[in-house]
């Protein structure tokens, strides 16, 4: 059982959540936003890891390392007031061992091309400019976010292994583009499925032979295959709720979704997608549950809560 009620840990989601925005967003010195180069490093960094007869906590580890060697450089550490709420996170990143003499050869042109596309793809999303999410901001804040949660709420999860998916989990899109899913026909949502089934086949086709422990991580989250992937899948769920709230819900209602009325019905149709991997993370969904609450609030500021 949590230690604190869900408003609680949706506040302090939010309040983590956007701290790291702001560090992740800033522009560095070659004019790009600091998630593009926070993507490119962590994943490159995780595949090759995998690859010097490491195993996973080892290279999961690095990857994490270098992501916060970025937040930092960004003006965010974990002794910021936004991480008190984590203390077994912060117990964690003081246990990690010290990796910065760690500097593995860059990824091969080819797994380089694909996780710059990766990177690049846009998302239904906005961000705080207005402009398209893109994937390296969403996958740099769910990998950033998902962590500190895990290990306060689910201590039992390996922290080394959520973060590795949480790299990795939307990488075949460098392949399919994203797929806006809420308000997603079942005609469509099948095809998303199809379209990623094909994409794994590709990936695997291009990297088994010289990134085979890689193919294997994201076959394993494909097929959630462990409490960590189907943790990773049910919290990187929320994500796109923090967009809807910096946005005003402008997307919610571009996507068709009008009314308090469709908006829980939405909702509920994506618990429904999500249950058989979700259920045994309570927390998570009584949060998502909350969290969907307030953002009715801010589209719809004079609705009554329709979520029951």
């Amino acid at each position: 059982m949590s230690k604190v009620d869900s408003k609680r840990r949706v506040d302090e989601q939010l309040t983590l959540g956007n701290k790291i925005y702001d560090a992740i967003d800033q522009k560095v010195d070659d004019g790009e936003a600091r998630h593009h180069h926070i993507l490119r490093d962590c994943v490159g960094t995780l595949a090759v890891s995998l690859e010097l007869s490491h195993g996973y906590r080892f290279a999961g580890d690095a990857a994490h390392h270098r992501l916060l060697q970025h937040l930092t450089q960004g003006d965010l550490t974990t002794n910021d007031a936004v991480y008190a709420p984590y203390s077994e996170y912060t117990h964690y990143v003081e246990e990690l061992q010290d990796m910065s003499a760690f500097f593995p050869p860059a990824p091969s042109p080819q797994l380089a091309t694909v996780i710059g596309r990766y990177a690049k793809v846009q998302r239904a999303t906005r961000d705080l400019s207005g402009q398209p999410e893109t994937n390296s901001r969403h996958v740099v804040h769910v990998s950033a976010m998902s962590v500190p949660y895990a290990l306060e709420e689910y201590p039992d999860l390996d922290p080394s292994l959520v973060s590795s998916y949480g790299f990795v989990h939307d990488i075949l899109e460098a392949y399919t583009g994203d797929t806006a899913t809420l308000n997603i026909s079942k005609k469509d949502y099948a095809k998303k499925q199809l379209d990623e089934a094909k994409a794994l086949k590709e990936f695997t086709r291009a990297f088994a032979q010289q990134y085979p422990k890689l193919v294997a991580l994201v076959e394993r989250y494909e097929e959630l295959g462990d409490d960590e992937s189907m943790f990773l899948k049910s919290h990187e769920k929320g994500d796109p709720g923090y967009t809807h709230f910096s946005d005003g819900g402008a997307v919610v209602k571009e996507l068709g979704v009008t009314s308090p009325a469709i908006f829980w019905q939405k909702h509920r149709e994506t618990y429904e997608r999500m249950s058989h991997y979700a259920i045994n993370f309570p927390q998570v969904l009584e949060d998502r549950d909350t969290r969907a609450a307030m953002i009715e609030k801010v589209i719809w500021p004079t609705a009554k809560n329709s979520s029951l």
